[in-house]
């Protein structure tokens, strides 16, 4: 087939001038119905193709979004695990002054 895409196409022809399909010989007239087929073969394999790459994007983008979820989810955790530890060092820090306050000393509090 590599020689019949160097040779000009009867579709071509016909393409570039309509009228030229009631003109064609019988072999002409195989030749174009041959290239039609082509053409719908090749037309459904890219289709095909399309619809795959689709569904993969499709997927990645399902992938990306649960992954950013969960990134998302992980740093709202880890902001009220830090949320957490002030608030104990806080709560810490009164304890240890209130004890301190109540075996005399006179430090402010903090």
């Amino acid at each position: 087939e590599p020689t019949e895409e160097r040779k000009p196409k009867v579709i071509d022809h016909v393409i570039k001038n309509p009228e030229k399909l009631t003109e064609l010989s019988s072999e002409e007239a195989r030749l174009f119905l041959h290239e039609l087929e082509q053409m719908k073969k090749e037309n459904k394999e890219n289709k095909k193709q399309i619809d795959e790459t689709e569904r993969r994007y499709k997927y990645d983008i399902r992938l990306l979004n649960m992954l950013a979820t969960s990134g998302l989810k992980a740093t709202s955790i880890a902001h009220e695990m830090r949320n957490d530890e002030i608030a104990l060092m806080k709560m810490s820090s009164i304890l240890y002054w209130r004890q301190d306050l109540e075996e005399g000393s006179t430090v402010p509090m903090p």
